[in-house]
Protein backbone atom coordinates (compact mmCIF):
# COMPACT_ATOMS: atom_id res chain seq x y z
CA UNK A 1 0.00 0.00 0.00
CA UNK A 2 2.77 2.43 0.92
CA UNK A 3 4.71 1.60 -2.25
CA UNK A 4 1.70 2.56 -4.40
CA UNK A 5 1.47 5.95 -2.69
CA UNK A 6 5.18 6.61 -3.16
CA UNK A 7 4.98 5.55 -6.80
CA UNK A 8 1.95 7.78 -7.38
CA UNK A 9 3.72 10.75 -5.77
CA UNK A 10 6.80 10.20 -7.95
CA UNK A 11 4.70 9.99 -11.11
CA UNK A 12 2.78 13.13 -10.14
CA UNK A 13 6.03 15.02 -9.52
CA UNK A 14 7.44 13.87 -12.87
CA UNK A 15 4.28 14.87 -14.76
CA UNK A 16 4.22 18.26 -13.06
CA UNK A 17 7.90 18.83 -13.86
CA UNK A 18 7.41 17.93 -17.53
CA UNK A 19 4.29 20.11 -17.77
CA UNK A 20 6.15 23.09 -16.30
CA UNK A 21 8.98 22.53 -18.78
CA UNK A 22 6.58 22.45 -21.74
CA UNK A 23 4.52 25.44 -20.64
CA UNK A 24 7.41 27.70 -19.58
CA UNK A 25 7.84 29.40 -23.00
CA UNK A 26 4.13 30.16 -23.22
CA UNK A 27 3.98 31.52 -19.69
CA UNK A 28 7.00 33.72 -20.44
CA UNK A 29 5.31 35.09 -23.56
CA UNK A 30 2.14 35.85 -21.65
CA UNK A 31 4.17 37.56 -18.94
CA UNK A 32 5.79 39.81 -21.54
CA UNK A 33 9.19 38.12 -21.64
CA UNK A 34 10.61 38.42 -25.17
CA UNK A 35 13.32 35.77 -24.79
CA UNK A 36 11.24 33.28 -26.80
CA UNK A 37 11.25 35.68 -29.75
CA UNK A 38 15.04 35.91 -29.58
CA UNK A 39 15.10 32.69 -31.63
CA UNK A 40 14.53 33.72 -35.23
CA UNK A 41 14.79 32.17 -38.69
CA UNK A 42 17.76 32.89 -40.95
CA UNK A 43 16.12 35.76 -42.87
CA UNK A 44 15.28 37.67 -39.70
CA UNK A 45 18.70 36.89 -38.20
CA UNK A 46 20.34 38.43 -41.28
CA UNK A 47 18.41 41.65 -40.72
CA UNK A 48 19.06 41.82 -36.98
CA UNK A 49 22.75 40.93 -37.22
CA UNK A 50 23.46 43.03 -40.31
CA UNK A 51 24.44 40.20 -42.64
CA UNK A 52 24.08 40.67 -46.41
CA UNK A 53 22.61 37.20 -46.99
CA UNK A 54 21.71 33.92 -45.32
CA UNK A 55 24.60 32.30 -47.19
CA UNK A 56 27.06 34.14 -44.94
CA UNK A 57 25.21 32.88 -41.84
CA UNK A 58 25.42 29.30 -43.11
CA UNK A 59 29.12 29.76 -43.85
CA UNK A 60 29.62 30.94 -40.27
CA UNK A 61 27.97 27.74 -39.04
CA UNK A 62 30.19 25.61 -41.30
CA UNK A 63 33.32 27.43 -40.13
CA UNK A 64 32.37 27.00 -36.46
CA UNK A 65 31.96 30.69 -35.72
CA UNK A 66 28.28 30.15 -34.89
CA UNK A 67 27.81 26.84 -33.07
CA UNK A 68 24.94 24.39 -33.25
CA UNK A 69 23.48 23.93 -29.81
CA UNK A 70 24.73 27.33 -28.63
CA UNK A 71 23.89 30.21 -30.96
CA UNK A 72 22.09 28.08 -33.55
CA UNK A 73 19.51 25.32 -33.34
CA UNK A 74 18.24 22.96 -36.01
CA UNK A 75 14.45 22.90 -36.16
CA UNK A 76 13.99 20.59 -39.14
CA UNK A 77 10.97 18.35 -39.32
CA UNK A 78 11.54 14.66 -38.61
CA UNK A 79 12.69 12.82 -41.71
CA UNK A 80 13.92 15.94 -43.49
CA UNK A 81 17.50 16.17 -44.73
CA UNK A 82 17.71 19.92 -45.24
CA UNK A 83 18.33 21.78 -41.96
CA UNK A 84 16.07 24.61 -40.87
CA UNK A 85 18.22 26.73 -38.61
CA UNK A 86 17.07 29.22 -36.02
CA UNK A 87 19.44 31.75 -34.50
CA UNK A 88 19.48 33.14 -30.94
CA UNK A 89 20.22 36.76 -31.73
CA UNK A 90 21.62 37.86 -28.33
CA UNK A 91 23.96 34.85 -28.23
CA UNK A 92 25.04 35.46 -31.83
CA UNK A 93 25.78 39.11 -31.05
CA UNK A 94 27.77 38.14 -27.97
CA UNK A 95 29.77 35.55 -29.93
CA UNK A 96 30.45 37.93 -32.83
CA UNK A 97 31.56 40.71 -30.47
CA UNK A 98 33.98 38.45 -28.59
CA UNK A 99 37.65 38.91 -29.41
CA UNK A 100 38.58 36.16 -31.93
CA UNK A 101 41.61 35.14 -29.87
CA UNK A 102 39.33 34.40 -26.91
CA UNK A 103 36.71 32.37 -28.79
CA UNK A 104 36.69 28.70 -28.06
CA UNK A 105 35.05 25.92 -30.00
CA UNK A 106 32.19 23.80 -28.75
Amino acid sequence: MMDDEILEALVDAKVESKLRELLAPFVALLAGDNSASDWVNADEACKRLGYPSTKVLYENISSGLLRLGKEVRDRRSPGRKKPRYQFHVPSCEKRLNTDPSKRRGV
